[in-house]
């Protein structure tokens, strides 16, 4: 649990916070993961999201998250804002050595 929420905090206080790291974790993670995401329409994208939204899935499975059920709107309300949302910028290779090297060291 972050250091920013206590245990004495109620439960729906620690879920809201751990949902937003979560959610921008995802955000990050569409976004390195999908470089491409960036270069279209936003409102192309969102288009293509409402066919999930058709298909209307009771659940979502993912290769990195657990399954999620009841989430299919909260989860593409979130992948509807990453086109906007700033692209990742991978490391050069002096900064990809550094980052080796300071792993080496560990």
């Amino acid at each position: 649990m972050p250091d920013f929420i206590s245990e004495e905090q109620s439960p729906s206080v620690r879920q809201s916070a751990n949902l937003s790291m979560a959610a921008q974790g995802m955000i990050g993670w569409a976004s390195a993961d999908s470089l491409w995401v960036h270069k279209i329409e936003p409102s192309k994208f969102s288009q293509a999201l409402d066919g999930i939204r058709q298909i209307d899935p009771k659940m979502i499975f993912s290769a990195h998250l657990p399954p999620a059920r009841g989430k299919t709107e909260q989860f593409l309300e979130l992948l509807a804002t990453v086109p906007t949302s700033t692209p990742f910028l991978a490391p050069n290779q002096t900064a990809l050595e550094q980052m080796l090297a300071q792993m080496m060291k560990l």
